[in-house]
């Protein structure tokens, strides 16, 4: 009897509303203090799951944030925006998912997500990435000034 490792590949979690376990609504209620009870109902979840969520260190970090931001400057309206538009992720799945969607529009929206989640901005040189050079350009000037030339390989 051989195993085949290929029969089973667990489903993608592509759909915004399975992943992650929490939203950003979930954080603000959290870190505002609000009831238990009322953020149970209000994310339609078991209290199990709630405690399991508050458990996970980046659910604790995300709360801490949020909550020092808070402090220092109130519920904002760039804060406000945020929840928006963490909200308005479904919708734009669901638009991108949709063969009814027109495909310039769907090309639009995955191009947006990609610049909102700042997937789009080029890694810098020396940021701790892999490779990276500079170039010098030598426009003459007074020998006295040139600097000396060291070369190598990376390991």
């Amino acid at each position: 009897m051989t195993s085949d490792v290929s029969a089973y590949i667990p489903p993608s979690p592509i759909d915004p509303r399975v992943r992650p376990e929490w939203s950003m609504h979930l954080v603000m209620d959290v870190a505002l203090g609000t009831s238990v009870q009322s953020i149970l109902d209000a994310h339609e979840l078991q209290h199990h799951q709630f405690e399991a969520i508050c458990q996970n260190p980046q659910f604790v970090m995300q709360v801490g944030e949020l909550r020092k931001a808070l402090e220092k400057e109130g519920a904002t309206f760039r804060l406000k925006c945020q929840l928006q538009a963490d909200h308005y992720l479904v919708k734009v799945h669901e638009m991108i998912m949709s063969e009814d969607t027109d495909q310039k529009v769907v090309t639009r929206l995955i191009e947006d997500v990609v610049r909102w989640g700042g997937l789009d901005v080029p890694k810098q040189v020396g940021d701790g990435g892999m490779g990276g050079f500079s170039i010098t350009i030598d426009l003459g000037g007074r020998a006295e000034t040139r600097g000396i030339t060291i070369e190598g390989t990376t390991p």
